[in-house]
């Protein structure tokens, strides 16, 4: 009688361990499963405008922008793609391509208007990210992201705050030809490859202190409306500057940098470059100061290049700007 008993207790002891075993294997199969995201689900919401939110989550598609809804033809053999979600993903990694522009074999090109906010929070892309031409009507933010492969925000239109702080670039990036209506923010940006802001508007304040540029980094023909700030940034290799215009401020604290060229620039205010090693050339030349010579205050180089000088009326030799600036 005890030994069935003892027999009974071991089956049903048994049975409930089983249970338990399968519940457990299934309740991580289903964690697993939902790790990765449902790309179609995603795409089904983007195109019927519903905000989308991912979080840790793998997304292994392709996530092309252009091709949810029709586009709309504009000007200039210009296709346009309105995007009315909200879009969201925190801490996602991207397998996948991202895009907002494509070209036809006929040469016609179809971008992106993103007509709410767009955030990329700490997210890594593991492929080509190619915004190229997108409009950008509310904030957009893209801070701590990872770029594994190429970049590509040139031509883009952000009408409010862009964020892009503590941002790293593994490969080029690419943001010439763009407008910045409201602040541009690039601060600890790290970019290991070549970056590219020639011919671009920042009509507010651009922040890019702390960065760091391993490669060359590209400014030319740019327009600083408001405050323009590269404290405690370092260039390993050129920073260039020529044919920009610094309507405001100015400002570089404590960077050390090769070379930087700021050649044929306007300066509306008085430039502050303090405390700063460039240690083979600091290049002036042809630039305009309307408000008075730059400040030169603690800073090492081997060569500073100051010819054809103009500020307030006055032409100024090398040796008159040295001396002005307080060198």
């Amino acid at each position: 009688m005890i030994y069935k008993l003892v027999k009974k207790n071991i089956m049903r002891t048994a049975i409930l361990l089983a249970t338990i075993f399968m519940t457990l294997n299934i309740s991580c199969a289903t964690g697993q499963k939902n790790s990765t995201s449902n790309e179609p689900d995603m795409n089904n919401q983007l195109k019927s405008g519903t905000n989308i939110y991912f979080e840790n989550k793998t997304i292994n598609a392709d996530l092309n922008f252009t091709n949810l809804l029709p586009p709309i033809n504009e000007s200039n053999g210009i296709n346009r793609c309105y995007i009315n979600s909200a879009i969201t993903f925190r801490q996602c990694t991207f397998k996948g391509k991202i895009s907002g522009y494509v070209t036809e074999s006929s040469g016609k090109s179809t971008m992106t208007y993103f007509q709410k906010s767009v955030s990329f929070i700490d997210c890594i892309f593991d492929d080509d990210v190619n915004l190229r031409g997108a409009i950008f009507a509310a904030p957009v933010n893209f801070q701590g992201c990872s770029f594994v492969k190429k970049a590509d925000f040139q031509e883009c239109q952000f009408y409010t705050d862009a964020f892009f702080n503590e941002t790293k670039y593994r490969e080029e990036a690419f943001f010439q030809n763009s407008v910045f209506m409201k602040k541009m923010i690039l601060m600890n940006a790290r970019f290991e490859s070549n970056v590219y802001f020639q011919n671009s508007v920042f009509y507010f304040d651009a922040q890019f202190s702390n960065a760091e540029f391993q490669k060359y980094a590209d400014f030319t023909v740019c327009t600083f409306q408001m405050g323009c700030f590269f404290n405690y940034c370092k260039f390993q290799q050129q920073a260039i500057f020529n044919s920009s215009v610094f309507s405001n401020r100015f400002e570089i604290l404590k960077i050390t940098a090769n070379k930087v060229e700021l050649r044929k620039c306007y300066f509306g205010f008085v430039p502050k470059l303090m405390q700063s090693d460039f240690s083979e050339l600091l290049d002036f030349s042809s630039s305009h100061f309307a408000m008075g010579i730059p400040v030169l205050k603690d800073i090492t180089t081997k060569e500073i290049l100051a010819s054809e000088i103009t500020s307030c009326n006055k032409n100024y030799t090398s040796e008159e700007f040295l001396k002005a600036s307080g060198r």
